[in-house]
């Protein structure tokens, strides 16, 4: 049970600004690995801040939470008292993970301790002592307390570079040239964090009326279309749909229902028309709409830009769940074999767009396994929502389900994505963060952090 107090605990100024940096990582460090399609920017951020710190495989970011953790540690007290199962289940499933993670014959590193690869991978214990720090700390409203600081940290640092990144582009600096189409930004894991801030902003929008929120939320609208990049745009559209959707149904008075009840067919429509239209459209613009929906949609004659339309990650992705279950052993294929491995291939790609498909294969079944417990939870507190939808108070209720739906999405969105925005350490901690948000803030401590949020001038 969470000890609701009058009160957040106060973060001090040394574990701020230790937030702001972590926040500044979150949104302008990159953990994509196709560096290839990123600016020198990005990889030499990646390299100054996602590795060889002490280490080769240790991280500035990984430190940084280590220093987060201790404080968490020392501020709070760790126990197995006051969590709840699935709380111990999370820490239990992660431990035994990273065991079968050491112990599974199939590794192969280079040099191994005591037979195992136990530093082929330091994020995993730090993600491991993260989770002590978080779902076994008996003071939740530090946790709060943090949450609420880094959240808003994330959210304009995030608004400040998508603006960047927007004038950048208009002014011809944008990212490299893709399919021909000059990019605002190839960070996959980027475009997904701005998912997130977009919802969030299109919530703040709602609940106060204030037009920056508005403004911001098209900023981020821009920035994944300009991106040319078809993961974050859909996932962009439908969180912020499902987000419209809630608020149509539990936010509108009959008036406005009526409004959007004819104005949203007109937009349906416009949408048609314009796919309708695709011969009579400019080249540059026939490139976007064969980009986003040309593969899912039959296109009069945009055989010009087959190549940017394809996409067969899905067809790809189908296929490769049945090579799994025939062929892959349980264990997968370990640390250190990744490239002596006898992979998939499908038409000549053996980088199969599938996380799932991809966890089996690397470490193991288990591994697997281990993703789906996650996935149960954050489906358990979906319905705990719905089942809650009116006794929560309905900002509250807006919030809590544009982070279920950028979550759900994205683990739909997973079964064409790649491996490292479900192991890499920055989406890792995220979701923690996340789960945690659905865990600790209530009804009751949320009215504290909007409280709280009047101090720094930010109305919620």
């Amino acid at each position: 049970m969470l000890n609701e107090n009058l009160t957040l605990p106060k973060i001090g100024k040394a574990p701020s600004l230790l937030l702001l940096a972590m926040a500044i990582i979150f949104v302008f460090v990159s953990q994509d690995p196709n560096i290839a399609d990123q600016t020198l920017q990005t990889v030499l951020l990646q390299n100054l801040f996602f590795h060889n710190f002490i280490h080769p495989h240790f991280s500035i970011f990984q430190f940084l939470f280590i220093l987060l953790i201790f404080y968490i540690f020392r501020q709070g007290r760790v126990t197995l008292a006051n969590s709840t199962f699935v709380e111990r289940t999370i820490v239990f499933a992660t431990g035994i993970n990273i065991i079968f993670l050491m112990v599974n014959p199939n590794n192969d590193t280079e040099n191994p301790i005591l037979g195992m690869p136990l530093l082929s991978d330091p994020s995993i214990y730090v993600s491991l002592l993260l989770m002590f720090a978080l779902f076994l700390n008996r003071n939740k409203l530090l946790i709060v307390a943090i949450l609420k600081k880094l959240f808003i940290y994330i959210l304009w640092i995030a608004a400040l570079r998508a603006l960047m990144l927007l004038i950048l582009f208009f002014i011809g600096f944008g990212n490299i040239t893709f399919f021909g189409v000059t990019s605002t930004l190839m960070e996959e894991d980027t475009l997904i964090l701005f998912v997130l801030t977009s919802g969030i902003f299109l919530v703040l929008y709602f609940i106060r009326k204030k037009k920056i929120y508005l403004v911001v939320w098209f900023i981020f609208l821009f920035v994944q279309l300009l991106s040319f990049r078809r993961s974050g745009t859909l996932s962009f559209f439908l969180v912020n749909l499902t987000i419209l959707i809630v608020h149509y149904f539990y936010g509108f008075n009959a008036r406005k229902k009526t409004i959007v009840f004819f104005v949203l067919p007109l937009l349906v429509f416009g949408f048609i028309t314009i796919v309708g239209s695709y011969d009579s459209l400019p080249k540059k613009y026939q490139m976007y709409v064969s980009r986003y929906v040309g593969a899912f949609v039959d296109l009069p004659s945009n055989y010009e830009y087959a190549s940017e339309s394809r996409n067969e990650h899905l067809i790809q992705s189908n296929e490769s769940v049945f090579y799994a279950i025939e062929n892959l052993p349980f264990w997968g294929f370990g640390y250190g074999r990744s490239e002596s491995r006898s992979r998939y291939n499908y038409k000549g790609n053996t980088g199969i767009h599938n996380a799932f498909y991809n966890l089996w294969e690397q470490f193991g079944l288990f591994y697997l396994f281990y993703t789906l417990i996650f996935i149960f939870i954050f489906i358990s507190e979906a319905l705990k929502t719905f089942k809650y939808r009116r006794k929560y108070p309905y900002d509250y209720l807006l919030i809590r389900t544009s982070v279920l739906a950028f979550v759900l999405i994205f683990w739909i969105n997973s079964w064409v994505l790649m491996i490292h925005n479900i192991i890499g350490f920055k989406m890792v901690v995220i979701r923690l963060f996340l789960l945690s948000f659905l865990f600790y803030v209530t009804p009751s401590n949320y009215y504290l952090i909007k409280h709280k949020f009047r101090r720094f001038k930010i109305k919620l």
